[in-house]
C-alpha cells in the first residue's frame, strides 16, 4: 500500500483514541476492522498513525473547530431552530 497506490485495506473500521487531559500525545489507538481487513491490522494502524495528528490542537485545527458556526450551536443545538435549516 503506497500513497500513489491505494488499495482496499477493510470494508468496515471502527476506532477508539485515549486521550489523558494535559498530555500531548494520545494514550493509545485501537483499531477493529470486524475481521473484513485484507492486510494485517498492525500495518493499518501503522498507515493511521503515520497520516494523521491526533494531538488535541491538531485535530481542534484539522477539523477547524475554532469557527464562530459552533458558537451558535453550543447551547440548544440546531434541531427546530430556522436559521440552521
Amino acid at each position: 500500500m503506497t500513497a500513489d497506490h491505494p488499495e482496499k485495506i477493510c470494508d468496515q473500521i471502527s476506532d477508539g483514541i485515549l486521550e489523558a487531559i494535559g498530555v500531548a500525545e494520545s494514550g493509545g489507538i485501537h483499531l477493529e476492522t470486524f475481521g473484513t481487513n485484507t492486510i494485517e491490522e498492525d500495518k493499518i494502524l501503522e498507515a493511521v498513525k503515520a497520516s494523521f495528528d491526533f494531538r488535541p490542537p491538531a485535530i481542534i485545527d484539522q477539523l477547524e473547530l475554532k469557527r464562530p458556526v459552533f458558537k451558535q450551536t453550543a447551547a440548544y443545538g440546531h434541531f427546530g431552530r430556522p436559521e440552521f435549516t
